[in-house]
């Protein structure tokens, strides 16, 4: 199902530029991860900064490449043509806009990647708007972010020591690919593959269904008429299940809706091993219950010792 690509540390060709359509945590962190390799590292790359809905763009950290270059304000297509690697990091529902407002723009040897937790939606986008230009779209996921949203949250070693799943399809170019690998990996991502649609699967069983339990246990609670007692006599069990229910509205609706063809089944099943927990408890099977919270405990167990 995966495909590891590659492992050792690796840096990107030189001169290189690298654009951000970002709004908040993941965007963000990606570009203050290459700014602070810079620091580290030398002066290899321009980094920009570009608004996700009209991509009017400023230059914002110049530094010297061949010759002497001079902080100057770009706008529309000129900043897109010459950029190396376009990473999208918007809200999900936005990257069809974004995508449509670039395309023209997008330069002969531009590298267009995104950081979004679904695949197939976006890579049906990218192929539609991109056209031609198509197989430099780079379809992958960080997987690293915390229940914080915003620009204010982000910050360079968000992605340290975490994985990168790229779902390139057969066009995708082995150059394009290999460029967006090079540059998570300054980050410090891991980097693998596998299909988009068993990326997007995986992912609504274990992050998007999760987040949807813990919005929904927060909901219950907010839904009785003592709920402020309730609450203030919670203690860590419920802050620990409900953490990433302080994560942002906008992003998980727009995850839900884009990941709606594997994430309903996956609630059906959860709704299901609730049922056969509700029904243990109805008929005071003891020996039964005990088993099944065994069970998820022994396999909680074997996933933190080897994770």
């Amino acid at each position: 199902m995966t495909e590891a690509v590659g492992s050792r540390q690796a840096q990107p060709p030189a001169p290189m530029s690298a654009a951000f359509a970002c709004v908040a945590l993941v965007g963000f962190s990606a570009a203050a991860a290459a700014l602070m390799w810079i620091e580290v590292s030398g002066p290899t790359m321009l980094i920009w900064l570009a608004d996700a809905v009209g991509l009017c763009a400023m230059l914002i950290f110049v530094l010297a490449l061949i010759g002497c270059w001079k902080e100057r304000k770009l706008r529309g297509g000129n900043i897109v043509m010459l950029i190396c690697v376009l990473l999208l990091a918007v809200p999900l529902a936005q990257n069809a806009a974004v995508l449509a407002t670039i395309a023209p723009h997008i330069g002969a040897k531009t590298i267009v990647t995104d950081a979004g937790s679904t695949k197939r939606d976006i890579i049906k986008q990218a192929r539609r708007h991109l056209g031609d230009k198509f197989p430099r779209f780079v379809p992958a996921h960080p997987i690293a972010g915390t229940e914080k949203s915003g620009a204010t949250a982000a910050f360079a070693t968000l992605y340290r020591d975490h994985e990168l799943i790229i779902t390139a399809e057969r066009e995708t170019d082995a150059r394009a690919i290999a460029k967006v690998a090079a540059a998570w990996r300054i980050a410090g991502m891991r980097i693998n593959r596998m299909r988009a649609a068993d990326h997007d699967r995986m992912f609504a069983l274990v992050s998007h269904l999760p987040h949807i339990v813990a919005y929904a246990l927060v909901g219950q609670i907010a839904g009785y008429r003592d709920a402020q007692t309730l609450l203030a006599h919670t203690g860590g069990g419920f802050r620990d299940t409900t953490r990433i229910a302080g994560s942002s509205p906008e992003m998980w609706r727009d995850v839900c809706l884009s990941n709606r063809d594997a994430l309903l089944p996956a609630l059906d099943d959860y709704i299901a091993e609730f049922g056969r927990l509700r029904r243990l408890l109805k008929t005071r099977n003891a020996a039964g219950l005990e088993t099944r919270f065994a069970k998820a405990r022994s396999v909680r167990e074997r996933w933190l010792k080897y994770r």
